[in-house]
């Protein structure tokens, strides 16, 4: 069994007074990708000084009108962002779900293991 582990995301320190790692393996827990894609769309490009790319630009469509046009559009700012950083899997499919009341928007986003072809998936509130 194949383990890759990384610092958690929101960065936070462990109960043992260090910094929170995450894992992911081949049997299936995939808590790192799921993590890093997080990462990756709750990152606004040119934020990060060194990696000024790195990031999703759905901040810039936050105050747009709660329609199709807006939904397209985030959902192909998501599938680029993450084809673009996060190598290890490939995006099945990204579902905007709005709440017209509090103005927010629920992301599904199905996506696959490269590495394992096993699929997985989660939500994402913005």
């Amino acid at each position: 069994m194949v383990s890759f582990k990384g610092i958690r995301f929101p960065f936070r320190i462990s109960a043992a007074g260090g910094i929170a790692t995450s894992m992911a393996t081949d049997s299936g827990d995939n808590t790192l990708l799921r993590e890093s894609l997080a990462q990756i769309i709750a990152t606004h490009v040119s934020e990060r000084v060194i990696e000024n790319d790195f990031g999703c630009d759905i901040d810039l469509k936050l105050f747009d009108p709660l329609d199709t046009v807006l939904f397209q559009a985030v959902q192909s700012s998501i599938i680029s962002a993450i084809a673009t950083w996060e190598p290890r899997v490939q995006v099945k499919n990204v579902q905007i779900i709005p709440d017209n009341e509090n103005g927010k928007l629920t992301i599904q986003i199905r996506y696959s293991v490269k590495r394992t072809g096993a699929t997985d998936g989660f939500e994402f509130t913005v």
